[in-house]
């Protein structure tokens, strides 16, 4: 009833499709990192003409950095800064806010 000629062009055609999509996947891939490239050299570039004035007494600073720009805070504390830091981010709805990226230094 089904030859088995049916079966090979349905393979061929489901091997072309799977080839195209990984094709595809490593296109996308290549433009993300060039994307994160791109950010990075902007982020490097901006400097610190956006860096906030710490507050006189403020001893810590902290940022987290997300697709949507870098986010700071200032504190007497790290854990005061890097909560200012998160806020400023978080407020702005942003989806790349995570804890673990914040960095911190002090004076």
């Amino acid at each position: 009833m089904f030859g088995s000629a049916a079966f090979a062009d349905h393979d061929s055609a489901r091997s072309e499709d799977h080839r195209l999509i990984l094709e595809r996947v490593g296109q996308l891939e290549n433009e993300i990192r060039l994307l994160r490239s791109l950010l990075d050299r902007l982020t490097v570039s901006l400097g610190e003409r956006n860096l906030p004035t710490a507050k006189t007494g403020d001893k810590w600073g902290c940022y987290v950095t997300d697709i949507d720009g870098t986010f700071y805070g200032t504190g007497n504390t790290e854990a005061a800064a890097h909560g200012k830091a998160l806020y400023e981010c978080k407020k702005r709805l942003t989806v790349g806010c995570f804890e673990q990226d914040v960095k911190c230094n002090s004076e």
